[in-house]
Formats: structure tokens, sequence, C-alpha cells
């Protein structure tokens, strides 16, 4: 059998309860000299495809591509395989290649405060004339 050629990198969410520990992991199938594809299992050693509750992304590296591949766990959740063809021009996952940004997290939303008048301020703290 020929050695992997991708890792997988899981990435936890900070509120996950798996934090603390170590991370799950996904088991890469290398690819197959017939094939113009990689392989990643998106699944545990359960066989259960990985959730929402347990992960946020999954991140695998292909060696001889030179190539990461960030995928939210809303990709992955409900398959057990992932076929990534790098370089394919109908690949449906190369927007997901080195997709880093993904995992930035979201602005705040913003309040703007609404000037309010100095005599209504006086009205309600009790102070006004």
């Amino acid at each position: 059998m020929q050695p992997s050629s991708t890792a997988n990198i899981v990435a936890n969410s900070p509120n996950s309860p798996s934090c603390a520990g170590p991370l799950p992991s996904a088991s890469p199938l290398a690819k197959r000299r017939t094939r113009t594809h990689y392989r990643l299992k998106t699944t545990g050693s359960t066989d259960i495809p990985y959730s929402a509750e347990e992960i946020d992304f999954l991140v695998t590296y292909i060696f001889p591509e030179d190539a990461w591949y960030v995928f939210p766990v809303a990709l992955v959740e409900n398959r057990k395989v992932i076929c990534i063809t790098p370089g394919g021009k109908r690949s449906p996952f190369k927007q997901y290649r080195e997709a880093w940004n993904l995992m930035r997290p979201t602005e705040p939303e913003i309040i703007t405060a609404v000037p309010v008048a100095d005599d209504a301020i006086a009205r309600a703290s009790g102070s006004a004339p």
C-alpha cells in the first residue's frame, strides 16, 4: 500500500467542548495512479461524518500538489468522502483551495447611538426644572 499523500486538520470551534482535548482527525486516502482526484475521508473513526457540534472546518493539505483546502462543516457534515481535483477547471471545490478567509471571525454588528436632547435626559433623571 502506498503512503498517504494528504494530511488533515479538523478545526474545532472555540466553544466546542472537545476543544480542550485532542482534535478529532479525518483519514486521508491516497490518490491512485488511475485516478485524477484525491479522496478525502470526512468521517472519524466511527465512520460517521463530522457534524457542526464537533467541528467548524475541515482543513486538508495535499502534499504532491502543495495545496491546502479549507472546507466549512456545512459542506462535509453529510458526506463520507470528498473527491478533490486540484487544477481541475470544473472542480466544485476549487473555491475552497487556500480559503483561509472562511476561518476569519465575522465583523460584529455596529450599533449607532442616537443622540438624545439634554432636556430629555434631565427629565428622565428627575433633575428637570
